[in-house]
């Protein structure tokens, strides 16, 4: 007795870029070519599985260049006061703490060291003292570590506190015996003045050329003389070993730190970050370059090598307050929505340090307030963000997987995991940096990456923009890491993401089934809210879908997620939903029912629903889009493994329209229409279908035109005629036919078909594609 070759297919799902090898195929072959520049066109524009759609973000959100979103902060830094701050001079040069910087004790403990009275009840300043001082500069006192952090993380001896220095009138004579003694005919002369040194002529003249006044070419030329000075001398400490100069800019610039021109102001800050060293200075200034950097007209003077190089010369060797972190964060984070300056911040290793940051942020995150700490992590994670964008991608990429940024994103997913905004800047970047495949992998190796990802859903399980993003990321790693599977499911990722599929499928069933707006012209607004609730919705199932598409490749995961009950969820989408208008969407989930429908268990539930499912995938089999049509077909080759589904098959004449098909110009639409056409001429109740509409002819003339240049899909072609030939008496279309009609091309399949029946013994063969 002979028995028919089966055909089954599991669908396994790649995630690849590059152009699929049948697409490389048809641009060779002759018979695989479109059918013309429109059919190219609209092929262009239809969805693919191989190329999922990237979640979509409004242009107001992703060019937002506030500060922070939301309102979620309860105490968040203003930059309202940045110009009120009296900002002064450095006096000894030193960074003192900010508790010893209040602007009632700047002036007054400095000043009162180098002052005495006179008999006459006068105030004298010595200077002879101050430069004394100057020449010989107490060691600089160390900020508290419990407010400030360093970027670099470089260890450094804390030094001892500085020494006062004290000059008191003789001793001979106090202060006090000779406010009493006015009349003493022999007082004491003050300290000879000596004339403060010159300054050099040329940076008189820049100084000069900074008065607002003059043109603003000759201040931006004043800037520019001073800037180019400052950046020749950044290997040596210039405000200690040139105190006057850096004492007669510090006064120069601050008084014009008021200027309008952005271009001036943005050079002015740079030069005051190169010549103070006060942390209220510093903090003064960064508001003033983040205040600019809010404006989009300003992208071309906040993004200025020099201007970048000295604010992020900042985090080297020193240590910074939160405040003033947050707003170096700022700049750089709108600094990188220009595409030039997102550049040149990648070749600055912008990237690098920003991952240095985080590690220092997780050695003493227990120090610091959790609110400080989130709105510092929201700047980070949002340059980050910026940074994956453009031209800048590819290298972004290999720069997070070179400085292992993953391991310490995974830290701010697992601290701040109810972090609205936090969150949704952490997908945003994954979301684009997992289409490299370098990328997938690391991430996939961090410890608790994955798990992370997937436990953030239960906190934000009713935020589209985040179930999105995370469950794109997800379907990503999934596609191509196995062990991603695995340890989702071990999670309990199945019940999880089979929940929010119920959950937003009950939301897109009351949608679809809600009453829609007329299109009149009176309410436009309704309209186009509806159509934009429409599309979310379609966008949070189709990436859900695809990830338990990804999930069901899993030969343990698999058979778990076929048999849950709320997968039937899946046959509600296919019900309301259609390709004309969720082309992305159809098309994930047909691809689920064939990697769910792999699994031959008496608790599938969508074997339980064949007929429904049969019903909803005929349209499909003749859409212009070639992949509709392939997974609609491997769907088909799972479901003709049992007779009910052939029987059903047959009623819906869905085998005519799969003859039909055997003169479609795609490979892959042959290769599965092949194998189901194999399942059904192995049932001899149905295998006259073949004969139907010329199907014998058509497979012939399929092996003629594949037999030399595809023999996977000739050789399925001539299982499909094998089946058919088997016990097919009386019948004048069989192997007799094929050898009337033999050419030499056709020599392929006899032999094939020889080889066949000298077995002795044939058994039932299952043809699996991977």
């Amino acid at each position: 007795m002979c028995i028919r070759d089966r055909w089954y297919q599991r669908r396994v799902r790649g995630f690849r870029l590059a152009p699929s090898p049948q697409a490389q195929l048809r641009a060779t072959h002759p018979t695989m070519t479109p059918r013309g520049t429109i059919a190219n066109t609209l092929a262009q524009a239809r969805a693919s599985l191989l190329e999922p759609s990237r979640p979509f973000t409004p242009a107001d959100s992703a060019n937002s260049r506030s500060l922070f979103k939301g309102s979620d902060y309860a105490h968040r830094p203003a930059t309202a006061d940045c110009y009120d701050i009296n900002m002064r001079p450095d006096t000894s040069y030193t960074r003192e703490p900010l508790s010893n910087q209040g602007e009632n004790s700047m002036g007054q403990a400095t000043h009162n060291e180098f002052m005495w009275s006179t008999t006459e009840g006068g105030t004298v300043y010595d200077l002879e003292a101050e430069s004394a001082q100057e020449q010989f500069p107490a060691p600089p006192a160390r900020p508290l570590s419990s407010s400030r952090i360093s970027m670099d993380c470089s260890a450094v001896a804390k030094p001892s506190p500085p020494p006062k220095a004290k000059c008191s009138a003789p001793a001979s004579q106090s202060p006090r015996q000779s406010n009493k003694n006015i009349s003493d005919p022999t007082p004491r002369q003050p300290t000879k003045v000596k004339k403060p040194s010159e300054l050099p002529e040329w940076l008189e003249a820049a100084l000069e050329k900074l008065d607002g006044s003059n043109q603003l070419d000759t201040r931006l030329s004043g800037c520019d003389t001073i800037l180019d000075f400052l950046l020749e001398h950044q290997d040596v400490e210039f405000r200690t070993a040139q105190p006057s100069m850096s004492r007669a800019i510090q006064r120069k610039v601050f008084k014009l730190m008021d200027a309008k021109e952005p271009a001036v102001l943005a050079k002015l800050g740079t030069i005051a970050l190169n010549v103070t060293s006060k942390q209220e200075n510093i903090c003064s200034v960064c508001k003033l370059l983040f205040r600019l950097s809010k404006d989009e007209a300003n992208d071309t003077v906040v993004g200025e090598p020099s201007l970048l190089r000295t604010v992020l010369g900042l985090s080297e060797g020193h240590e910074l307050s939160y405040e003033c972190l947050i707003f170096i964060g700022g700049v750089f984070k709108n600094a990188a929505l220009s595409g030039t300056n997102r550049r040149r911040l990648i070749n600055l290793g912008l990237i690098q340090k920003l991952g240095r940051l985080l590690a220092a942020v997780q050695k003493g995150y227990k120090q610091q307030p959790a609110d400080s700490l989130g709105q510092l992590l929201v700047q980070i994670t949002g340059c980050l963000r910026n940074m994956c964008a453009g031209d800048a991608l590819a290298d972004a990429q290999q720069q997070f997987v070179e400085f292992n940024l993953f391991h310490y994103l995974a830290w701010v997913l697992e601290r701040f995991s109810r972090h609205e905004e936090l969150v949704l800047n952490i997908v945003r970047a994954l979301h684009k940096l997992t289409l490299n495949a370098s990328c997938r992998q690391s991430l996939a190796q961090a410890p608790m990456m994955v798990g992370q990802l997937l436990h953030t859903l239960v906190p934000h399980a009713n935020n589209i923009p985040i179930v999105v993003r995370v469950g794109f990321v997800l379907g990503n790693l999934t596609a191509s890491e196995v062990s991603s599977r695995t340890e989702l499911a071990a999670g309990g990722g199945v019940d999880l993401l089979v929940g929010l599929l119920e959950q937003y499928n009950q939301r897109d069933l009351e949608l679809c089934s809600s009453p829609s707006p007329s299109p009149s012209e009176d309410n436009p607004e309704a309209t186009a809210a509806r159509t934009k609730q429409l599309s979310e919705s379609a966008d949070v199932l189709t990436k859900l879908v695809r990830l338990l598409a990804n999930l069901a490749i899993d030969p343990k995961v698999g058979p778990t997620v076929s048999c849950h009950p709320n997968m039937k969820a899946l046959i509600s989408i296919l019900d309301r939903r259609f390709i004309s208008s969720s082309e992305e969407l159809v098309l994930n989930t047909v691809s689920a029912v064939t990697n769910l429908s792999f699994y031959e268990d008496s608790c599938n539930v969508l074997m339980q629903h064949r007929e429904v499912l049969l019903d909803r995938i005929k349209p499909l089999l003749l859409h212009p889009n070639d992949e509709a049509v392939v997974e609609s077909v491997r769907a088909l080759g799972n479901l003709s493994r049992e007779q009910e589904a052939r029987d059903l098959m047959c009623q819906l004449q869905i085998d005519q329209v799969l003859v039909m098909l055997l003169d479609h110009a795609n490979s892959e639409v042959l290769y599965s229409v092949c194998g189901v056409l194999t399942n059904i001429a192995a049932d001899p109740r149905h295998k006259n279908a073949l004969a139907k509409m010329d199907g014998v002819s058509r497979m012939i003339k399929l092996i003629g035109r594949s037999c030399s240049s595809e023999i996977p899909l000739a050789v399925i072609a001539c299982r499909a005629l094998f089946n058919f030939c088997l016990e097919n008496a009386g019948e004048a279309v069989s192997y007799t036919h094929l050898r009337a009609h033999e050419t030499p091309e056709h020599l392929v399949c006899r032999l094939l078909l020889e080889k066949k029946k000298k077995k002795k013994k044939l058994q039932p063969t299952h043809l699996q594609q991977k």
